[in-house]
């Protein structure tokens, strides 16, 4: 795995914990081992966080953290205008893209990110997995990164469930790939040998309820990632 966005290292994917909503579960993530936090940008989330709410956080994670950490906005079939005002004000330094978004939109984002003096911010394109079509439309993917979820109909990610991951089995050697869809410490070890993802996603595998993290949950996470067994 290449460490080029500082985040990671050579062995390991980088962990990125999703749904943060208070300060405590954000210390709590990057304490554990998370190198990414992620904030939901999406109103009709359960796990939604305004983004001068969460620009409170990362300032506060920074201060605390340094440069240990990246941040990352979910946004939801979200207008261009919104995203660039989300990332000034939040400070993140990954727009994820969880919708419907193609490369059209990629491309007049990255446009805007660059007038806007914003265009260290990365990206990252969700793709929610039915079947092979679904894969052969990521591949051609504009985007810095690929994230691979499951699919539930009306649900834009934070469901838990998980998907066929032969569909993707050769897809994170070649692309810059982060792994979402019920990744657990019960399946992690299979889930970076078999894939070989730049990145895992958690959410509500490592929630009490939705919008708050599980502290004996993120230990067992970060238990079974830092074992010789990985």
């Amino acid at each position: 795995m290449s460490g080029d966005d500082g985040y990671g290292d050579m062995n390991r994917p980088v962990v990125k914990i999703c749904g943060i909503t208070g300060r405590e579960d954000a210390f709590y993530s990057i304490s554990a081992g998370a190198r990414i936090l992620g904030f939901i940008f999406f109103e009709k989330s359960p796990r939604y966080i305004s983004p001068s709410h969460a620009a409170a956080i990362v300032s506060s994670c920074r201060k605390r953290f340094g440069d240990d950490a990246g941040y990352a906005g979910v946004f939801v079939n979200a207008a261009i205008e919104t995203i660039t005002d989300a990332v000034s004000t939040a400070g993140i330094d990954y727009i994820q893209l969880h919708g419907d978004e193609d490369n059209a939109f990629i491309d007049g984002l990255r446009k805007t990110l660059y007038s806007a003096g914003l265009d260290k911010c990365r990206i990252i394109q969700a793709f929610r997995i039915r079947d092979g079509a679904d894969v052969v439309r990521a591949r051609s993917s504009m985007a810095d990164y690929v994230l691979f979820d499951s699919f539930t109909s009306g649900e834009y990610g934070g469901t838990g469930q998980g998907f066929d991951w032969s569909l993707i089995r050769e897809f994170g050697q070649d692309h810059r790939l982060f792994l979402s869809g019920g990744i657990n410490a019960g399946n992690v070890i299979e889930a970076v040998r078999s894939i070989h993802p730049h990145g895992i996603d958690l959410s509500s595998s490592v929630e009490r309820e939705k919008g708050v993290k599980d502290k004996k949950k993120i230990d067992e996470f970060f238990a079974v990632f830092h074992s010789e067994a990985l």
